[in-house]
Formats: C-alpha cells, structure tokens, sequence
C-alpha cells in the first residue's frame, strides 16, 4: 500500500498489477479501488492535462497487451469497465467512458489523424489534427475489434457490433454495426 502512492499520483485500495506493466507519468495517474492491470499493459499519461487527469475508477480491469495513452487532453475511465485484451486508447484531445462499460478485444478508441495537404512533406512529418475528444457513456458494450474514432460521441445504453467503424455520434440505447457503423435495431 506504502508503495503506490509513491509511485502514482492517486491511488485506491487493492489495485493489482500483472507482470510486464509500463507506467509512464504515474504521478499524472488516479487509480481507484479494486483496479486490475493485466499483463504487458502500457499507461501513459505523459500528455495528460496537469494534474490528475488520467483517472481510472473503481473496479476497472485493463486487460492484457492492452495501451492506454493520453498525448494531448485527458482520460477518465468510469466505475466498473472491463477494456478488452489488445485494445488501444489513444488520447489526443480526450477520452471519456462512463460507468459499466465492456469492450470486446482489440479495440480501439480515439486517434487523430495526419496532415495529407502539403506536397512533398511525408504525411508522417505534416501536422497531426482531431475532430474532438470520444466520449462514451454509462451501459455500454462494445464488441470485438471495434474501432471509435475522434469527435464521437457514444449514448448511454448503445451496442457496437463487433467489428464496427464508428465515424458518427450514437444516439443513447442504439444497436450500430458495420463500416462504416450505422443504425441496426433499439434497445428501446
């Protein structure tokens, strides 16, 4: 217990840690009560707003080969999350998940996106731009290898079918799916 609030900026109790975890910038981090990360999982909050602001709720499982990392922005992940193995979440302008939310495996949530305008620059050396923070609600599940890009916004209670593109906001209790996703069913 001594040793993670020397190590983290914020931390609960009974957090567990797996083997081969990276923590970049824990003193930027708030890891809540019961919160599990998996093994070969990486944080990084280096380009985390100052302060706290890449906070992990209560009972949050990170699951293994699992990146969740802030380059611009914030992260606040809510009480009781499962991320799936392999998921990325990369945060160039912010990313939010509400409470009770499950992700499938693979994921991946955020990004931005590359300057292609001027010729003769690499695009790799073009300025990098997004359209906004993710921001995903309460009661959510996603399925496997779902891909949430920047600016969406997710409703509370939506399903994301496995395998999804999701370039546009989800209106709350939506079942989407496909490429890009689109409206399937209700929940209502």
């Amino acid at each position: 217990k001594k040793l993670y609030p020397k190590l983290l900026g914020k931390a609960g109790r009974g957090i567990n840690f797996g083997k081969g975890v990276a923590l970049r910038h824990p003193q930027k981090m708030s890891l809540g009560d019961s919160t599990v990360i998996d093994d070969n999982v990486m944080l990084c909050a280096r380009g985390s707003d100052e302060g706290l602001s890449f906070e992990l709720g209560e009972d949050v499982l990170i699951t293994r080969n699992s990146v969740v990392q802030v380059k611009i922005g914030h992260l606040k992940i809510g009480n009781h999350v499962v991320i799936g193995s392999g998921s990325h979440l990369v945060g160039l302008s912010g990313i939010e998940i509400g409470d009770n939310v499950m992700t499938g495996a693979q994921c991946y949530i955020g990004g931005s996106r590359h300057g292609t305008a001027v010729n003769g620059v690499p695009m790799i050396d073009q300025d990098t731009y997004t359209r906004g923070p993710v921001i995903i609600g309460d009661d959510v599940w996603l399925g496997a290898q779902v891909a949430i890009m920047d600016g969406v916004r997710i409703g509370n209670g939506a399903i994301i079918g496995a395998g999804s593109v999701v370039t546009r906001n989800v209106e709350p209790m939506s079942i989407v799916a496909g490429v890009p996703a689109r409206v399937i069913g209700t929940r209502k």
